[in-house]
């Protein structure tokens, strides 16, 4: 059983990969949508941390298989020049991605959180439809 998006967007996305997106991207919004909900400052800062970590989880099965991706961002990252295209995009989620992970202030973490939630679903819908 494989997905259709190759026929719409010249893109391969195996059944497989494509359910995992889907799973991790539902946990990152639902983890989202809780934080906004929470009270509790601690509780906050934790339901939005869990639900950028999906995040990343669920775009990096997007695009194969997510050690293989894992260890081509930290590549990028440690490149002088970063290519054009998806690697540029991919070095902007981990940079923000890692200042979320450091940010004390909640609304600016809440804010960057929901800009790579964004970012993240646009890809898919890029790849997906």
């Amino acid at each position: 059983m494989f997905s259709d998006s190759i026929k719409k967007t010249g893109f391969y996305v195996e059944y497989y990969r494509e359910s995992w997106f889907y799973r991790f991207i539902r946990e990152a919004e639902s983890r989202y949508g809780y934080a906004i909900r929470a009270t509790d400052s601690n509780l906050k800062r934790d339901l939005l941390l869990s639900s950028i970590v999906k995040a990343r989880a669920a775009l990096y099965y997007l695009l194969g298989d997510p050690r293989f991706i894992e260890a081509s961002v930290a590549r990028i990252l440690s490149a002088e020049v970063v290519p054009k295209g998806l690697p540029s995009i991919l070095y902007e989620m981990e940079k923000l991605f890692q200042e979320a992970r450091v940010e004390r202030d909640i609304p600016r973490l809440q804010s960057k959180i929901e800009a790579y939630l964004k970012i993240a679903n646009r890809i898919a819908s890029m790849m997906l439809s």
